[in-house]
């Protein structure tokens, strides 16, 4: 349930980070944008790391190179979510953006990249992708 809860979370913030982002953007240029949240992000995981007194780094010599990049993702997620919500509006944005990562997903683990468990597709996951597809195709009207 903890799980659940944490997506939901990650969700909401996800939507609102989408509309601040793009009303900065209108302010500023996009990659500006794009610096200026991930600074600040930076600077809030930062108080955050101290204030829960995790572990220090040690363990990250243990972890491939390639998945020290995932963190500047975020500066692609910014601009491209600045862009769309101003073409698209911020309904269909989030429409797409959870179809990309649900198809993103599946694919991943169907074939089992980046360590993650090879799954076999599930007809639920179809179903489930061709509904949000769906969905995704009446919020555009």
């Amino acid at each position: 349930m903890p799980g659940i809860l944490f997506a939901i979370l990650s969700g909401f913030f996800i939507s609102l980070q989408n509309v601040f982002n793009a009303t900065i953007g209108t302010a500023v240029s996009t990659w500006s944008t794009a610096v200026i949240t991930q600074a600040v992000a930076a600077l809030g995981a930062l108080f955050l790391y101290f204030i829960a007194r995790e572990p220090s780094f040690n363990a990250l010599k243990q972890v491939k190179p390639l998945y020290l990049f995932g963190g500047s993702f975020g500066a692609i997620v910014v601009a491209s979510s600045v862009f769309a919500v101003t073409y698209v509006g911020a309904s269909m944005t989030n429409a797409a953006m959870l179809l990309a990562q649900l198809a993103t997903v599946i694919l991943i683990e169907t074939l089992g990249l980046f360590q993650m468990p090879k799954q076999p597709i599930a007809r639920q996951q179809l179903l489930g992708l061709t509904i949000m597809i769906i969905g995704a195709l009446l919020i555009t009207l």
